[in-house]
């Protein structure tokens, strides 16, 4: 049992998402981590082993394996290997991000939530180079699938920032190095 809900209303915003080989992953709404109470922690078990335990925000915000960031919401994980400089990665080829934490091996995944993405305009940090493969469009929001060299990320992005965006054209984006976590 995941826990006691206050309300019927609340224990329907808990979905069964998918119950594979032993496992059930649940999808919380955003606004859960938003409303949960700062005592309450959460604890991530994976084969009767804790993955994570953290208030509802850091366990999102800092996931500590690819297990976790991928139960907790969206996230996009992608392959990369160490670029020879502390806390800096190469993703794609040839492109060089900024990371978060320590690396803990030569290569892993480096984890970025869809919604941490922003358009680069400027010199900065962290740009990535992608082209658009697809994008829906949901009012304020709207969400772009893009592809890094031979890589697929999902990117949620306001939608003033995505108006006049075509199928197949080039794209910088950029992510703050604090949302950027080196998985092994």
């Amino acid at each position: 049992m995941i826990g006691r809900f206050k309300s019927v209303a609340q224990s329907r915003q808990v979905r069964i998402a998918e119950k594979t080989a032993g496992f059930m992953k649940i999808e919380l709404p955003r606004s859960f981590f938003a409303r949960s109470p700062s005592k309450k922690k959460l604890r991530i078990i994976r084969s009767f082993q804790i993955e994570q335990i953290g208030q509802p925000s850091e366990v999102y915000e800092v996931p500590e394996s690819r297990f976790v960031a991928e139960f907790i919401g969206r996230c996009n994980l992608l392959p990369c290997k160490s670029a020879g400089r502390q806390r800096s990665v190469m993703v794609g080829g040839d492109q060089i991000l900024t990371i978060s934490n320590d690396m803990t091996s030569e290569s892993g995944v480096v984890a970025i939530r869809p919604e941490h993405f922003v358009v680069a305009n400027g010199s900065c940090l962290n740009r990535l180079r992608v082209e658009i493969v697809q994008f829906t469009y949901l009012g304020a929001r709207t969400y772009l699938h893009v592809s890094l060299q031979n890589l697929k990320l999902v990117v949620d992005l306001p939608s003033a920032e995505t108006k006049g965006l075509m199928i197949g054209a080039p794209l910088e984006l950029t992510v703050d190095p604090k949302f950027v976590r080196f998985l092994p």
